[in-house]
């Protein structure tokens, strides 16, 4: 009967030592994770107005950026998880969104090549939103 009771405690510490390794290897993936959630928040409160902005390099530029955003953060979620990057670049149902958007106080109306940047952009930070929420499943 001692023996059981060493065994059981035995394995609490291994698993307990085991989770805190877990946690703490997983804790730097989640802070960086974040850093690319806020930045890719503040590239889609950015978005331009395509009907006010006549300028397209102003248009080019962010959708530059939320690409490049798109590719840095899934270099981040490759590199520590294939099933994190590949929830994250996974696009389901982006044409039910709305064309007309409010962002800062305005209304835009969407259209062409912004439309279809943003619709991905907004997705693929759900998708990063839902890894977030349970990093466990990921990393």
């Amino acid at each position: 009967m001692e023996f059981l009771v060493l065994a059981l405690i035995a394995y609490e510490v291994i698993h307990n030592n085991l989770h805190e390794r877990k946690e703490s290897r997983r804790q730097p993936i989640v802070e960086a994770v974040s850093k690319l959630m806020d930045k890719g928040m503040r590239i889609k409160s950015a978005v331009p107005d395509p009907q006010l902005t006549t300028d397209y390099r102003v248009i080019r530029k962010w959708m530059d950026d939320a690409l490049a955003w798109t590719d840095e953060t899934n270099s981040v979620l490759a590199r520590n998880s294939p099933r994190a990057s590949s929830a994250f670049l996974l696009i389901t149902d982006a044409d039910s969104m709305e064309r007309i958007i409010f962002v800062a106080g305005r209304t835009i109306v969407l259209t062409g090549d912004v439309r279809e940047c943003y619709q991905r952009l907004v997705v693929q930070l759900q998708n990063l939103r839902r890894i977030m929420e349970i990093p466990a499943a990921y990393f």
